[in-house]
């Protein structure tokens, strides 16, 4: 059972399963397609805009269409109606005869005329579809670079993993080796259970480097909205140092988290603006056309009042001004101008910290194309060092503890070599995403895949 429930988790979660190895371009396409998240913001984005149209039906009147069938006791005075929208109350005194129908039917119109206050309700409602379209960009920027930056650690953990198997077979070829001379009484058998410990660090390094290309496979499916979906991946020339690695000198005008954080600003504004119009008086156009039907009269004839034969129309101006809300009010808009001052420290905060994002991840790159550029010299040096050191082992110049420093300095210069220029692309990745645009990203990539 649990088996199977794991198997269907990714249908529950409409993952789609990719149909081979994945370039990171790939990812990140399939990331921004399916991520949950970012399907989240559409949603808010959507429910944003619809806001927005409820906000534009306040411009609408209101008209109210009303017609009744009623019929009164003896007791009532005469001309008793049940209350509906447009239809004045009437009383009278006490009827003749004990019973007689009645009927009305009105149509009200009321519309609202305060349409600075309406105005500035819509304002605020935009100004909160457009923090949500910006929310929604910046969902895309985090779902596409953090896919991105999963694709390029899994990327460096195969390396390192590939990196590790070559060192594990050396390793052992260094004990078949050293055991060899051993049995010849060559060497001391210490020398054989240095060359044993040598190779068991070597495969407990391999082990963790397989843990860690699962646990880096699992953020991957994670970050691709596919969690438990098989995932393998293409380098497609990523191991590559580029020529001239990627450089920013500003963050972007467009970056969507300056930009979200401006916006609800922009959006904290409306609201307090919206609330200090609501201290203008409302003012209502009224009117009303009505009829009804009585049964009561002093002649009355048989079905009088069944249906409404008396029309009658009214128009109006009410002002309304609740004079005692005002303290309500006031406080609201106080409560409104300190949501504004956060607001925009929030905004600056932001910004000081992309631009803090942004020297660090420049940083970073520059010291990583440098170890990039130095990592082939010392995986050279130290290939060299440790054929020599294996060399005048076996001829009895040095002891086992020269092999083993060698073979140390080996297995680190080739994973150092293996992950640094996919650590170069990370910080690439890095450097875009603190910009706020992975644009020039993707297109040195594509450029390093042109032929």
């Amino acid at each position: 059972m649990p088996i199977a429930l794991a198997l269907c988790v990714p249908l529950l979660l409409g993952a789609v399963a990719p149909s081979g190895p994945l370039s990171l371009e790939g990812a990140i396409d399939l990331a921004i397609a399916q991520h949950p998240a970012l399907r989240e913001a559409r949603a808010r984005e959507a429910a944003a805009a619809r806001r927005v149209d409820i906000r534009r039906t306040a411009y609408l009147p209101s008209l109210d269409l009303s017609i009744a069938e009623q019929a009164a006791g003896l007791s009532p005075a005469p001309g008793v109606y049940f209350e509906l929208p447009g239809v004045p109350t009437t009383t009278g005194s006490p009827p003749a005869q004990p019973f007689a129908p009645g009927s009305s039917a009105a149509a009200a119109f009321d519309w609202n005329a305060d349409l600075l206050q309406r105005i500035a309700a819509t304002d605020a409602a935009i100004a909160g579809a457009e923090e949500s379209a910006e929310a929604r960009r910046a969902a895309a920027l985090t779902v596409a670079a953090d896919a991105g930056d999963a694709f390029l650690a899994l990327a460096q953990a195969g390396e390192r993993v590939r990196a590790e198997i070559v060192n594990v077979d050396r390793a052992a070829v260094f004990l078949r080796t050293t055991a060899a001379l051993v049995a010849q009484d060559l060497r001391p058998a210490a020398d054989a259970s240095r060359a044993q410990a040598i190779l068991s660090l070597a495969r407990v390094d391999l082990l963790g480097g397989r843990a860690a290309e699962r646990i880096a496979r699992a953020r991957l499916q994670v970050s691709l909205g596919a969690p438990g979906v098989p995932v393998q991946i293409s380098l497609d020339g990523l191991a590559v140092l580029p020529e001239a690695p990627l450089a920013a000198a500003a963050p972007s005008p467009q970056n969507p988290f300056v930009l979200r954080r401006a916006r609800a600003t922009s959006a904290r504004r409306r609201d307090e603006r919206a609330i200090d119009l609501e201290l203008l008086p409302r003012l209502d156009l009224l009117a009303v056309a009505w009829a009804r039907g009585s049964g009561f009269g002093p002649a009355p004839t048989p079905g009088d009042g069944t249906w409404p034969s008396a029309p009658s129309w009214a128009a109006g101006i009410a002002v309304l001004w609740p004079a005692f809300s005002i303290f309500e009010i006031r406080a609201r808009a106080r409560a409104a101008a300190a949501q504004v001052d956060a607001a925009r420290e929030a905004e600056q905060r932001v910004a000081q910290e992309v631009e803090g994002q942004v020297d660090a991840a420049r940083a970073a790159l520059e010291g990583d194309v440098g170890v990039a550029r130095e990592t082939p010299i010392a995986l050279g040096a130290a290939r060299v060092t440790e054929r020599q050191a294996l060399a005048r082992y076996q001829a009895g110049l040095v002891s086992v503890v020269d092999v083993a420093e060698a073979e140390t300095i080996l297995a680190r210069a080739e994973v150092d070599d293996a992950i640094a220029r996919l650590q170069v692309r990370r910080d690439e990745l890095a450097l875009a995403r603190a910009v706020g645009d992975l644009s020039p990203f993707l297109a040195e990539i594509r450029r390093g895949h042109a032929p």
